[in-house]
C-alpha cells in the first residue's frame, strides 16, 4: 500500500517480533484497563457536573497539557540514542536543563492561566492552572530516570507506570465526583498521582552514571558546554515536532467546537477516542518500542522497512475490525443514542494507517539525526490538517470534518513517507550519536 509489496514482506527479525509482542501487551494492556476507567469516570462526571463547569475544567487542562509536552524539552531521544562514553556528561546538562525548562513553563503556565480568565471572565481557570502547574516541578527529578528506563529497553516499566497513573486518576475522578461535585473533582486527582509517577518511575531507572572527576576537571567546562549546544539543538527539533503533533490532537476539537457546537464536537470527540484514539495509542506504543531498535540498527533503512512492515500488518486488521464491528457493538455497549457517532468513527478509524506510517518514519528520522527534518514535517502536516478541518467546518457536519481529516492525513502522512524515500541513501547508518 505504502511501499513495494516484496521490500515490506522482508523477512522480520524473530527477536524484534517477539519483543515487540511482549512490550505491546504490556503497553495494550495497560490502555484497555485505562480507558475502562476513563470511561466509568466520564459517565460519573456527566450525572454530577453541569456541561458549562466541565467545559471550565476541560479548559484548564487542555492547555495545561499543551504546555506539558514542552517538559521533558525533547531531551528524551537525544538520552536514549547517545553513546555509553557520553552519558554521564549528557545526563548532568540535561538535568540542569529540564529544571531550567520545567521553571519557566511553571511561569508560562500561571501567565496563559490569568490571560484565559481575564480573557473568559471566569476566575477560576487561574486557580485552576496555577494548581496544575505544580506537576511541572513534580516531574523535573523523573524525567532523566524516565529516559533511562527507555535507554534500558525496559518498556514495559514505562507502560506500568503510565498505566498506574492514569487508572489512579481515573478511579480518584470517580470517587472525588460521587462525593464531591466539583470542578475540582476533575483537576485535584492529577496533581495527587503526580508524585506517584515520580517514585515508581525512581524505583525502576537504572543506575545513573557517574562523571569521572579527573577527566571532568581537564575537560569539563568545554564538554558541557558542547553538551549543552547539541542537546538543545537536537532537542528543539524534537520539542517542535511533540507540540505540533500536540496542536494536531487537541487544535480539531477547538476548532470543531467553535464552528459546530457542542453536541457535534461530542460527537466527533467520542468518534476519536472510541475509534482512532484506541488505534493511535498502539502506534505510539509500536513507534516507542521500534525507537530503541532502530537507534541500535546496523543498516537503519533495512530495519524502517521491518517496522514499517510489522507496523501496518498489526495496524490494518485494527481497522478493518472497526469498520465491520463498530454498528454492532457502539449502541449495544455504549447505547442508542451513540448511533449518530458510527459513521464519524469508520471514518476517522482509516486515518489510523497512513499514522502509523508517518509514525515509523519520524522515529527513524529521529534515530538517524534528523529530528530537524521531522519537525518541519510535523509542523506543516498540523497546520494542513487543522486547516482542512476549519474549511469543512464552516458549512459543514461531523461527518465532513472526519473525512477533511482524513483526506489532509493521508496527504501529509503519505507525502512524509514518499519524501523519506527520496532521502534515505543520505541517512547515517547505525547509532547517530557517538
Amino acid at each position: 500500500m505504502f511501499y513495494q509489496y516484496n521490500r515490506l514482506t522482508e523477512k522480520i527479525d524473530v527477536t524484534f517480533l517477539r519483543k515487540v509482542t511482549v512490550q505491546l501487551s504490556a503497553f495494550m494492556g495497560g490502555e484497555a484497563l485505562t480507558r475502562v476507567t476513563r470511561i466509568i469516570a466520564t459517565i460519573a462526571i456527566a450525572r454530577v457536573l453541569a456541561p458549562e463547569f466541565w467545559g471550565i475544567a476541560a479548559m484548564a487542562i487542555a492547555t495545561s497539557e499543551i504546555i506539558k509536552t514542552a517538559a521533558s524539552g525533547g531531551i528524551g531521544p537525544y538520552i536514549v540514542a547517545v553513546s555509553e562514553k557520553h552519558l554521564a556528561a549528557t545526563l548532568e546538562t540535561a538535568k540542569k536543563i529540564i529544571w531550567i525548562l520545567c521553571s519557566i513553563l511553571t511561569a508560562l503556565q500561571l501567565a496563559v492561566g490569568w490571560v484565559l480568565s481575564l480573557y473568559t471572565d471566569t476566575p477560576i481557570i487561574f486557580d485552576l492552572m496555577a494548581a496544575l502547574s505544580t506537576i511541572y516541578l513534580i516531574m523535573a527529578p523523573g524525567l532523566i530516570p524516565c529516559f533511562l528506563i527507555m535507554r534500558a529497553g525496559q518498556l514495559t516499566k514505562t507502560a506500568q507506570i503510565a498505566a498506574t497513573q492514569m487508572v489512579l486518576d481515573n478511579i480518584l475522578t470517580i470517587v472525588l465526583i460521587t462525593i464531591w461535585p466539583n470542578i475540582w473533582a476533575i483537576v485535584l486527582p492529577k496533581i495527587i498521582v503526580a508524585p506517584v509517577w515520580l517514585i515508581l518511575t525512581i524505583k525502576y531507572a537504572p543506575t545513573t552514571p557517574k562523571t569521572d572527576s579527573q577527566t571532568f576537571n581537564a575537560v569539563g567546562s568545554q564538554t558541557q558546554n558542547a553538551s549543552f549546544r547539541e542537546i538543545i539543538k537536537h532537542g528543539t527539533h524534537v520539542l517542535i515536532s511533540d507540540l505540533a503533533i500536540a496542536a494536531k490532537t487537541q487544535g480539531d476539537k477547538i476548532i470543531l467546537g467553535l464552528f459546530l457546537g457542542s453536541h457535534a464536537l461530542g460527537i466527533y470527540i467520542f468518534a476519536f477516542n472510541t475509534g482512532l484514539g484506541i488505534a493511535l495509542a498502539i502506534t505510539n506504543a509500536y513507534a516507542l518500542i521500534s525507537y530503541s531498535h532502530l537507534c541500535n540498527a546496523q543498516d537503519i533503512s533495512v530495519e524502517f522497512r521491518k517496522c514499517l512492515a510489522l507496523g501496518l500488518a498489526i495496524i490494518i486488521p485494527f481497522v478493518l475490525v472497526q469498520l465491520i464491528a463498530s454498528p454492532y457493538y457502539i449502541p449495544y455497549i455504549f447505547g442508542l443514542k451513540w448511533e449518530e457517532a458510527i459513521p464519524v468513527l469508520s471514518i476517522l478509524a482509516l486515518a489510523a494507517i497512513p499514522r502509523i506510517a508517518a509514525s515509523i518514519t519520524s522515529i527513524t528520522l529521529r534515530a538517524s539525526s534528523k529530528a530537524g527534518i521531522e519537525a518541519k514535517w510535523a509542523t506543516g502536516s498540523t497546520i494542513a490538517v487543522l486547516m482542512a478541518i476549519a474549511a469543512a467546518s464552516l458549512n459543514g457536519s461531523p461527518v465532513t470534518a472526519a473525512w477533511a481529516y482524513v483526506a489532509a492525513t493521508y496527504i501529509t502522512d503519505v507525502s512524509f513517507l514518499a519524501a523519506y524515500n527520496a532521502r534515505s541513501p543520505i541517512l547515517n547508518r547505525g547509532q547517530s550519536y557517538d
